[in-house]
């Protein structure tokens, strides 16, 4: 069996009675050209739109972690959900602090929610507050400790010097008072 592909002209043949079955279609039908485009691009937006669907079912299966995400105080850097990957399904908090680019959270060590949402905004405050006049959100590490001690001991040695500066010239000053009044009396 031998078989021989198309030429150029069969293939421009088939692709005229194609056309020319397509247009006796669309007449039949009373569809012109202009409708048959506007046809053919609803169905590529469908098609795509099912596409961003699939995307979206996709992401809600991929995040396991966040179940029941309520936003506390009507703010969005702070949220609390309940952790899909445990059994008891406790409640959770999650700080973004912006200050440090990072993320905080910790259990809230309860199933109710209007208790979470509760402690939660206490949380919250007592967080917020304690950023705003500048303490650390986290301990201090050794390395940090002792170079705190390091600096301390030096202002320490600096104000004993400054100290000890400011005794010797009130002693100088005195004693160049009193070189004064010698010089009166002896004079």
């Amino acid at each position: 069996m031998n078989f021989d592909p198309p030429t150029n002209d069969e293939i421009d043949e088939s692709k005229d009675r194609q056309i020319s079955g397509l247009e006796q279609i669309l007449g039949s039908m009373d569809v012109d050209t202009e409708d048959l485009i506007r046809l053919v691009t609803a169905i590529g937006a469908l098609k795509k739109n099912k596409k961003g669907t699939n995307e979206q079912t996709k992401e809600q299966e991929e995040n396991k972690v966040f179940l029941d995400k309520t936003f506390v105080l009507g703010r969005d850097d702070v949220y609390i959900y309940r952790d899909n990957r445990t059994k008891k399904k406790g409640w959770y908090i999650r700080i973004y602090e912006a200050r440090y680019r990072k993320h905080w959270g910790k259990s809230l060590k309860t199933t109710n929610k209007i208790l979470a949402m509760a402690e939660a905004e206490r949380i919250y405050a007592e967080r917020k507050g304690r950023m705003s006049i500048g303490v650390r959100p986290v301990s201090i590490t050794a390395k940090e400790l002792v170079y705190n001690a390091k600096w301390f001991e030096l202002v320490l040695l600096l104000l004993e010097t400054i100290r000890n500066l400011i005794l010797l010239l009130r002693a100088v000053v005195k004693r160049g008072a009193l070189e004064e009044e010698l010089k009166v009396f002896i004079i």
